[in-house]
């Protein structure tokens, strides 16, 4: 009777390993089919940076041996803030203006998004809502507009920041408001920042200086971002417009409460917009462009292109697309990580293709792997639905690694279902 008891258990043991065997390969195949892959780098070099818009000559480069230092890498961050606001930045001073939570649902959340979105959390967490705000002497009559979500119960977790693109302001999709849900549930005050001329910051009517004089170059329903190569910046840079939000806000954020960590997620020209604010500066610890940027020589498509502010050549040719990276991704007094994410079969801009090309670069070059700049390419159509993975690498990877460069315990990643999230 014991040894078919003993046989018995044994047949059970053998069938529970293969069922193990099996479902582990079903999540490591779910898993493979997001991921096309990941090419994280370390050690990028003064030579490859150097080289960033040469892809003219067919003669392989040999592996460069000497990587950027941190001096000189801070040296770079300097001249790019040089050339963007024309001299060094000081610190903003925005104008701030507390909102109560029916004029944020009236003004820019709308009912139905509060309803379905955050009607608990801002119930929970007792969250507080400000209008942040700012000009520009060249547009008259312009302010430039972001919102800040505060914690009202116990220290922040953190500062998120989320830039939307070039499809309106972020509380007018899905995926965007999902992830600033579980980053508001997660404890983080969380800022949300619309392109200049789209969305809440759109500018019609107003005189704008320009190169040749003031005059008038948009009306309301202009979304287009060429006509700010237009405005008269002086020494400086229209990029200013784009960036300048963003860290302003960032300024009165960090003026009132020190963070453990401050994370930024931006999509396509939202995306872009992280990119160069995380070059700038590095008080952002992590950072995720998704469908935001590539180099100039991996730009396969027209879609790939871009507005004035991703191809202005007066500024790539002393900050091309891979020294932003390096700036993204180095420096400040913390480690810092810098996520480029694509889909496979961007309907727009940015697929596996073009950033296959941008891979050939990185191992053209004698990049090595390492942790601070991550290129993701998942597998995925469309450029206005975010996926699941994408949530799952702004909402939860970002937190986590955040939380983990800070000191903390970074928490497990919580999968989310496979498959496509509309916005």
């Amino acid at each position: 009777m014991r040894a078919a008891v003993s046989s018995i258990v044994r047949v059970l043991g053998i069938f529970a390993l293969i069922a193990a065997v099996f479902f582990a390969g079903l999540m490591f195949g779910a898993l493979r089919e997001r991921v096309l892959y990941e090419f994280p780098m370390n050690e990028r070099t003064a030579a490859g940076v150097d080289e960033a818009a040469d892809r003219q000559s067919q003669a392989p480069a040999a592996p460069p041996q000497v990587a950027i230092g941190q001096t000189a890498l801070e040296a770079r961050r300097v001249a790019l803030e040089k050339k963007i606001f024309g001299g060094r930045r000081a610190p903003a001073e925005p104008m701030v203006d507390p909102l109560v939570v029916g004029d944020f649902v009236s003004g820019f959340l709308g009912a139905e998004a509060f309803n379905t979105y955050y009607r608990d959390v801002f119930r929970d967490r007792k969250l507080r809502v400000e209008q942040v705000s700012g000009r520009f002497p060249e547009i008259g009559g312009y302010e430039w507009k972001s919102i800040l979500i505060r914690q009202g119960k116990g220290v922040p977790a953190g500062l998120f920041l989320y830039h939307q693109g070039h499809d309106g302001d972020a509380f007018a999709f899905r995926a965007p408001n999902v992830v600033i849900r579980t980053m508001l549930e997660r404890g983080y005050d969380v800022a949300v920042f619309s392109m200049p001329g789209i969305g809440w910051n759109r500018i019609g009517g107003n005189r704008i200086k320009t190169w040749d004089g003031w005059g008038y170059l948009a009306d309301d329903r202009d979304e287009g971002h060429n006509l700010f190569a237009m405005i008269d910046t002086g020494a400086g840079h229209f990029i200013k417009f784009f960036v300048e939000p963003v860290l302003a806000t960032l300024d009165l954020a960090l003026s009132r409460q020190r963070y453990a960590s401050v994370i930024m997620a931006g999509h396509s020209g939202g995306g872009w917009t992280t990119t160069v604010a995380a070059a700038l500066d590095p008080r952002i610890d992590v950072s995720v462009s998704y469908a935001g940027t590539l180099p100039f020589f991996a730009r396969r498509t027209r879609g790939d292109r871009g507005d004035a502010e991703q191809t202005d050549p007066s500024f790539y040719r002393d900050f091309p697309y891979p020294l932003l990276y390096e700036l993204a991704s180095g420096g400040g007094d913390r480690r810092r990580v810098h996520y480029q994410v694509f889909h496979s079969e961007d309907s727009c801009c940015f697929d596996g293709k073009s950033v296959a090309a941008f891979e050939r670069y990185l191992h053209d070059r004698g990049h090595r792997p390492g942790r601070d700049l991550r290129v993701v390419v998942l597998r995925g159509k469309g450029h206005f639905v975010v996926s699941d993975a994408i949530l799952d690498i702004i909402g939860h990877v970002g937190a986590a690694e955040a939380r983990r460069l800070s000191g903390h315990t970074s928490e497990s990643l919580r999968r989310q279902p496979e498959g496509n999230s509309p916005q």
